[in-house]
C-alpha cells in the first residue's frame, strides 16, 4: 500500500483540489488529533494511505477539482 508522509501530505491534496490546500501545520494537528486517517510508524514519523487522500481532504472542507479533459 502507497503511503505520502505527512510533510508530503499539502502537496498531494493540493493537486488534487486544483488549489493550495491546508498547511503542513494544519495537516500535522490533524494527524495528532486523530482528524484524518493517519499512522505514526515505528520511526514516528506520520503517513497517509494514499488511498484515503479523499477522505484527508473531506476532513479538510475540500472538494477535488472537476476533471479536466477534452471531448473531441
Amino acid at each position: 500500500m502507497e503511503r505520502i508522509p505527512l510533510p508530503l501530505l499539502p502537496h498531494a491534496l493540493a493537486r488534487l483540489i486544483g488549489r493550495p490546500g491546508p498547511s503542513y501545520r494544519h495537516c500535522y494537528a490533524a494527524a495528532v488529533n486523530a482528524q484524518i486517517p493517519a499512522e505514526r510508524g515505528e520511526n514516528g514519523r506520520w503517513t497517509v494511505a494514499a488511498r484515503d487522500l479523499h477522505k484527508v481532504a473531506a476532513a479538510f472542507g475540500c472538494e477535488p477539482a472537476p476533471a479536466t479533459g477534452t471531448s473531441a
